[in-house]
């Protein structure tokens, strides 16, 4: 700012003298001499990119690393959830704020809906819910969740969730059960979030307590939040 200030005093310091100057009969006309012109245009210039490098510091440029919005929740140890008898992966919020986004990234495990005694009890597993060739969740087959420590549903949103009444099976467009990652996402109404606070991740059927007999595995990822 200061530079700003010494530029436009030298300016019109430059101003005034060939103002007077062609008053008193120094040119014919008013009119700068191209020396001043050129003098002109050097300090016009100058300023600009002053003015620019100080705009530049007051507001930084985006960062270029990839997904620069991305937080990873969860520590080295992944968060791991299974398929029945209540066991929900757990994780805690490390930092206070409105959170529009989850992104879950597989590390290790599958799952399954069903024992398929005729083709072998591998034959449903995906790594978040249960095969798109079951005969009944093959049209959504995503059966992973994000709750509060409440079992309160946080993601998908409902308008996903197959019967709105029961958190057991849904469909993501863009994501399949073996996705390497999911993505949730609700810009316009994002969660706020406590610090400390407990989160959990669940297979649907698990968290309803509805059919979950004949399931099987564990599932194991890491956790991003995007923070608004």
């Amino acid at each position: 700012m200061k530079s700003l200030l010494i530029a436009m005093c030298t300016f019109a310091a430059l101003f005034h003298s060939s103002f007077a100057a062609a008053h008193k009969g120094c040119c014919s006309c008013n009119k700068f001499s191209k020396e001043q012109e050129k003098q002109i245009q050097t300090l016009l210039q100058n300023e600009a990119g002053s003015l620019r490098q100080g705009m530049q510091t007051m507001c930084p440029k985006k960062s270029t690393k990839s997904n620069p919005q991305w937080k990873k929740v969860n520590g080295e140890n992944p968060v791991c959830f299974g398929v029945s008898g209540d066991q929900p992966g757990r994780f805690t919020i490390s930092k206070e704020g409105f959170v529009a986004a989850f992104k879950l990234v597989h590390r290790s495990g599958s799952v399954t809906c069903e024992k398929d005694k005729c083709h072998g009890h591998d034959s449903y597993s995906s790594k978040w819910g249960c095969s798109t060739n079951h005969s009944y969740v093959g049209s959504t087959p995503l059966g992973t969740f994000i709750t509060t420590q409440y079992k309160r549903v946080l993601f998908p949103r409902e308008k996903f969730i197959r019967i709105k009444s029961m958190n057991t099976w849904y469909a993501l467009p863009g994501f399949e059960p073996d996705s390497d990652f999911l993505v949730f996402h609700d810009f316009a109404n994002p969660e706020f979030l406590q610090e400390n606070q407990e989160l959990q991740l669940w297979y649907g059927e698990d968290l309803e307590n509805f059919n979950e007999e004949n399931n099987v595995g564990q599932t194991c990822a890491d956790v991003y939040a995007w923070y608004l």
